[in-house]
């Protein structure tokens, strides 16, 4: 309770400034601005020189598993706020996903205020954005630790493989419970479309984790790349940790074992992963920052221009 208190009054401090264009720009800058930051950081305490990588599997994790990281993460924000009863569309949940997830590398939880901020701004409760936030990381967890205890179970540790299948089930299930209890929008299809996203959303993880590993050169298998997903879910969804960062880390350093690789390659693919997504994240805020600014500028042009036809009346 005292966590969702704090929440919620650092959401609604932000809900007042976030639909401003201008503290949005802002925002975004600020965003990437702090992507550059961790980015730097990671660079520097990278275990190994940057010309030991392989570029083809890198670029293919840059350009094709992050971009579409991030427009399955909007998809997703996109379902989150029907949850809470707020319309948002793609493009600002976009903006919302990169923010927040700048957000996350800030102190106790910055990330999940930004989020909330953006639901009541567009209509919804706080009350229910909570309920969202929740519902939603359930079933990512869930379908998670279900895809890596599936793969585990049948190709590798059948018993540690079964505790996640459980674990992942009883997730799943809390999640579709707080959906049908909470969710302002109580639709099977709204569910059905939001497990889909999830599931994509853990198959493209995979497959990001199986370029990462062959950045290295390590030729991981998708089975074994599978495995590491759910070290990806839980480092996400463990606020304390500005980021995330060193639990994802740590979590893959300790399953590598249970797959046959070296605790070492588990935490270099997921550092790999980690700078990948700090990398597109600039670009990313960039764009949108020269998007919404093109718009603004276009608006005040309209503006300007149905004030001068009003003025001139019918006859010129």
């Amino acid at each position: 309770m005292l966590l969702l208190s704090s929440i919620q009054s650092r959401a609604r401090q932000a809900a007042v400034w976030l639909n401003r264009p201008i503290v949005r720009r802002i925002a975004m800058i600020v965003a990437a601005a702090i992507f550059v930051v961790g980015l730097v950081l990671a660079i520097r305490d990278f275990p190994r020189s940057i010309s030991d990588l392989r570029l083809t599997p890198l670029l293919l994790s840059l350009l094709v598993g992050v971009p579409a990281t991030m427009l399955l993460l909007a998809a997703d924000f996109v379902l989150q706020a029907r949850f809470a009863g707020a319309k948002v569309t793609f493009r600002r949940a976009l903006e919302i996903t990169l923010v927040g997830n700048a957000a996350n590398m800030l102190p106790l939880p910055a990330g999940a205020a930004v989020r909330l901020a953006a639901m009541k701004g567009y209509g919804g409760t706080f009350r229910k954005g909570a309920y969202s936030v929740a519902a939603f990381s359930a079933l990512l967890l869930g379908i998670g630790l279900l895809y890596s205890g599936t793969w585990l179970s049948f190709g590798f540790d059948p018993w540690s493989g079964m505790v996640l299948i459980g674990a992942g089930s009883a997730t799943l299930v809390a999640g579709c419970v707080l959906f049908f209890l909470f969710a302002a929008e109580k639709s099977a299809r709204l569910l059905a479309i939001g497990l889909l996203i999830k599931v994509l959303q853990v198959l493209v993880s995979a497959v990001r984790i199986q370029w990462c590993f062959e950045a290295i050169g390590v030729p991981a298998t998708h089975g074994q790349s599978a495995v590491f997903v759910v070290a990806s879910m839980i480092g996400t969804l463990i606020w304390i940790v500005p980021g995330g960062i060193g639990i994802r880390e740590v979590i893959s350093a300790a399953l590598a074992p249970m797959v046959g690789l070296a605790p070492s390659d588990g935490f270099l693919s997921a550092t790999i992963s980690r700078v990948l997504m700090l990398i597109a994240g600039v670009p990313i805020a960039l764009v949108i920052v020269w998007l919404e600014a093109r718009q603004e500028r276009r608006a005040k042009l309209a503006g300007k221009f149905s004030i001068t036809e009003s003025v001139k009346g019918p006859m010129g």
